[in-house]
């Protein structure tokens, strides 16, 4: 899997599954675990592989997003907050061992 060189990443370019694997990454494998319940197999796949792309993110682009996404939710009583990255066995907690195999 081919890493984003990090000065090569810009917000105003970043699309819908790249700015959620940069929060994904930043919130942790609790948040991931709270999102695989709730999207499909495909997306799920998409998503990690984003995720991986974008594990080292510029602090300015990263704070971007977060802002995007605090704005989006800032109506909402419910926030996910955790400090680890997301790994395989995240999800296979969110979705189980056979899904997770898919």
């Amino acid at each position: 899997m081919r890493l984003i060189k990090i000065d090569s990443i810009q917000f105003e370019s970043l699309r819908g599954f790249e700015k959620a694997a940069i929060l994904l990454n930043y919130l942790g494998p609790d948040a991931a675990k709270s999102l695989f319940k709730h999207i499909d197999d495909g997306d799920i796949r998409k998503l990690l592989g984003t995720m991986q792309k974008y594990r080292i993110v510029p602090v300015e682009v990263t704070k971007r997003v977060l802002e995007e996404y605090y704005e989006m939710v800032s109506e909402s009583e419910d926030y996910i907050f955790s400090e680890s990255t997301t790994n395989k066995d995240t999800v296979v907690d969110a979705v189980g061992e056979e899904r997770a195999r898919g």
